[in-house]
């Protein structure tokens, strides 16, 4: 989805307000974790400044998160406010401003990048999330499994004779 910026470029208009609506199947069509629910609303404003052109706005909807220890999808409600700075001339003092070489920005590009780096490094479905069984794979959460969680390092296996006598 791209927006054209040339009046803003071109110093016709100063400001330009955008209300795009992003559909689930247009975004994140490269992330396994992460999926739009519903659609994406984002409601802000571009803006020529001395030398960039400045984006601000809320982007809000819902996504569908995988877990991180049981693997299953949980929803996640999303309210991000985005702000970024693009410019035409490439600027290697500034590292947040984003270089365009067009009169058009890719905005699900925008979005995507924005919502990755503000999700939660962990994505757990709850904080008393119990995971997945690391022999059987069987989800805690739901049930119980019969395996041995007694884990010892076959390097120290010798140790326990030692210690654990029956």
């Amino acid at each position: 989805m791209f927006i054209d910026i040339e009046d803003i470029i071109s110093r016709k208009t100063s400001k330009k307000d955008i209300s795009i609506c992003v559909k689930p199947q247009d975004i994140f069509k490269n992330e396994s974790e992460v999926r739009a629910k519903n659609d994406l609303n984002f409601s802000g404003e571009l803006y020529a400044a001395s030398e960039t052109i400045n984006l601000e706005g809320k982007l809000s909807g819902d996504l569908m998160l995988t877990c991180s220890r049981c693997l299953e999808e949980f929803p996640y409600h999303l309210d991000l406010e985005i702000q970024e700075k693009f410019s035409l001339v490439p600027n290697n003092e500034d590292d947040s401003t984003i270089f365009i070489d067009s009169d058009k920005i890719n905005f699900i590009y925008i979005f995507e990048t924005n919502i990755l780096m503000s999700l939660p490094m962990k994505k757990l479905c709850s904080d008393d999330c119990k995971g997945l069984c690391q022999h059987c794979g069987t989800n805690l959460n739901h049930r119980t499994c019969n395996c041995n969680s007694e884990n010892i390092d076959p390097r120290l296996s010798k140790l326990k004779d030692m210690f654990f006598t029956d």
